[in-house]
C-alpha cells in the first residue's frame, strides 16, 4: 500500500534540493558583463572620457568608454539573458581617483540594474585576484 507512494515522496525528497539548487544558481563573473570604471582624469592623460569600460566576455561594442548610464544600461539589456543572469561585474580603481559625479554614476548603474533585476558585483582592483566581491554596492574607501 505505501509501496509506490513512499518511491515517489523519496525520490521528491532526493530531487528537491538538486531543483533548488538549479532555481538558484550563484553568478558566474565569467559569464556575465565585466566593465572596468575609467576615472575622467585618468582618460583625459590619452585625451579620452572616462566611464564604463567593456572588458568582457560578451562583447558587442569596443572603443570609447560609455560615460552615460542610460547608454550602458541600453548596451546591458542588448546582451544575451545568459549573461545578464550572471551579472555585471564592476573593477574600479582607488576611490580617491574619482569624483562625487563618477562615483554617483556607479550608484546610478547599480539602481537602474536593480530595477530590472540583474545583479552587480563591485571589487577594487586592489583587491583582484582575491575577489572581494560586493554585491550592489558602489565604489567603497
Amino acid at each position: 500500500m505505501f509501496g509506490k507512494n513512499m518511491k515517489s515522496y523519496f525520490a521528491l525528497f532526493l530531487l528537491f534540493p538538486l531543483f533548488a539548487l538549479v532555481a538558484y544558481a550563484e553568478p558566474i563573473r565569467d559569464a556575465g558583463l565585466s566593465l572596468h570604471m575609467l576615472p575622467d582624469r585618468v582618460a583625459k592623460l590619452s585625451n579620452e572620457r572616462g566611464g564604463f569600460t567593456i572588458t568582457g566576455p560578451v562583447i558587442k561594442r569596443r572603443g570609447k568608454a560609455i560615460s552615460d548610464v542610460k547608454t550602458m544600461m541600453k548596451y546591458i539589456e542588448s546582451i544575451p539573458e545568459s549573461s545578464r543572469a550572471n551579472g555585471v561585474w564592476i573593477v574600479y580603481t582607488h576611490p580617491s581617483s574619482y569624483t562625487e559625479s563618477e562615483k554617483k554614476k556607479i550608484t546610478e548603474l547599480i539602481t537602474a540594474c536593480a530595477a530590472k533585476k540583474i545583479r552587480v558585483f563591485t571589487c577594487r582592483a586592489s583587491d583582484l585576484p582575491e575577489a572581494k566581491w560586493k554585491e550592489g554596492k558602489g565604489i567603497e574607501e
